[in-house]
């Protein structure tokens, strides 16, 4: 259990005149739409509540795939995830997109409960879709993405104390697999497309033999300095089509 409610620092850090950033609102006027909350404190405070019901704070570490993550660590990485989606929650609102999707507030921030259509056949899906919002919010908040990178520093150096022999290089696959999981999904966290978009990737990276996985990561670290969609995309694909 937290020690204390992380909600009120999260709502007090967001002012009401934050401005709406990329959102557009050409194409969402709210004039003709009833507004299903009462306030945007109404409103952040239901996006909250839908944050909590999706992503627990204690399996942070599960799904960075860092189990041995400190609560104090995993605490920094749920509050800075936290405090990002609710910022473009209030972004959404002063643009008046949120109007358009009434209760539905899960959705406007990529949320989606483990009992939608998207995962009906089964819960690994959950977990591949939660880690892509976990990653790409928690990097736009400076203490949570500081304390990512601290931690893929630290991967980086358990898998350079692992000796790699070319006879069973399958064993050194298996045992660096946390590291290339970590490392792609910190990468594909980092692009502005739609988690919605980018879902497909993860679901075809995932499932890879673990020595694809490391293969993909290399491809991807060493021929491109910022890897687009269309470049995770591409690497994954090939490597899924090859025997």
């Amino acid at each position: 259990m937290l020690k204390k409610s992380l909600y009120l620092p999260l709502v007090c850090a967001l002012p009401l005149t934050t401005y709406a950033g990329n959102l557009s609102t050409e194409q969402h006027q709210p004039s003709q739409i009833k507004q299903v909350f009462p306030s945007k404190t109404y409103f952040l405070m239901a996006v909250d509540n839908e944050i909590k019901s999706t992503i627990q704070y204690d399996d942070i570490g599960q799904l960075l795939g860092l189990p041995s993550m400190t609560e104090e660590d995993a605490e920094t990485v749920f509050f800075g995830m936290r405090k990002s989606m609710l910022r473009y929650a209030a972004r959404a609102w002063d643009a008046g997109v949120a109007v358009h999707y009434g209760k539905d507030v899960g959705g406007m921030v990529g949320l989606e409960p483990a009992d939608s259509e998207r995962f009906a056949n089964g819960g690994s899906g959950v977990s591949q879709f939660n880690k892509l919002l976990l990653f790409r919010y928690a990097q736009q908040y400076p203490e949570s993405k500081r304390l990512l990178q601290q931690y893929q520093q630290r991967l980086n150096q358990e898998v350079a104390k692992i000796e790699v022999t070319p006879s069973d290089f399958s064993t050194y696959c298996a045992q660096v697999e946390s590291y290339t999981d970590f490392t792609f999904y910190r990468s594909l966290g980092q692009l502005s497309a739609a988690p919605s978009r980018v879902y497909s990737v993860t679901k075809q990276y995932e499932m890879l033999p673990p020595c694809k996985k490391h293969h993909v990561e290399n491809l991807l670290s060493s021929s491109y300095s910022a890897p687009s969609l269309s470049d995770f995309m591409m690497v994954v694909s090939a490597n899924s089509d090859t025997p």
